[in-house]
């Protein structure tokens, strides 16, 4: 639902109370989508999670400053790719535990019976309800559909682990996340969140590398010590500078 989040990025007015914000929305029907019902389900299950209520509680203000000022696509979907992993277990698994090892184990297709075997092993915790056959089926082509949408799968029928693509500037806003919680330049290097783009540490650090030569960050690694550092205050300063240096 890219385009429809992009929708409601420009539309989102944080000076309206969100319910009263979110019955505006629904009566104009800014999505054209069929029925109300649904629109409502697409903001409440989809766009307000991954964007306003999650733990940061500004993405949709960051995405909203690259939209605005005409930022690379590729910069605005990778960041929006990161939140949609980051508020469902599920997916978030299936990408690190899963897609991440097939990619380098040089196993590259991929089959929504295959995805449908791994939802079959998924813990129940992962699901908010009990899931029959069917709608397991059915997930198992939406998680294909979400990925290809995003870049990291390729394909029509058949499905292909593509050789995604990481904007350097988006590598250094999911950093920059990483590093408001964790201390340990170490640990930021070898965190899970970089199976989500097919990271191995190793090409997280010629990522930083490249980041502190175009002057986004400071990165110096001597041995296990590593000192990482960034000149912005807020995921908001650090998109008026990506969209500074894209116009």
């Amino acid at each position: 639902m890219i385009d429809e989040m992009l929708v409601l990025i420009e539309r989102f007015d944080p000076d309206i109370e969100i319910d009263k914000w979110v019955d505006e929305i629904v009566s104009e029907n800014v999505l054209g989508k069929a029925t109300r019902a649904w629109t409502k389900e697409i903001i409440t299950r989809y766009f307000l999670p991954r964007f306003v209520e999650n733990e940061y509680g500004n993405t949709w203000k960051v995405l909203k400053i690259l939209t605005s000022k005409n930022v690379d696509f590729s910069i605005i979907r990778t960041i929006m790719y990161y939140h949609t992993t980051k508020i469902d277990s599920f997916f978030y698994d299936f990408i690190v535990l899963d897609l991440f090892e097939r990619y380098y184990s040089g196993e590259r297709y991929i089959s929504a019976s295959e995805v449908a075997e791994f939802i079959k092993n998924a813990p129940s915790e992962n699901f908010e309800k009990s899931w029959s056959d069917y709608l397991k089926g059915r997930l198992s082509r939406g998680v294909m559909s979400v990925l290809r949408d995003f870049g990291i799968l390729e394909g029509k029928a058949k499905k292909k682990i593509a050789d995604f693509y990481f904007p350097v500037e988006a590598f250094v806003y999911v950093a920059f996340l990483l590093h408001s919680s964790i201390s340990s330049g170490e640990m930021i290097l070898k965190h899970d969140d970089w199976k989500l783009f097919l990271l191995k540490p190793l090409n997280v650090e010629r990522m930083f590398l490249e980041a502190h030569q175009r002057d986004f960050l400071i990165y110096n690694a001597a041995g296990n010590l590593i000192r990482i550092e960034f000149n912005y205050n807020s995921t908001e300063e650090l998109a008026c500078e990506i969209a500074s240096r894209q116009t």
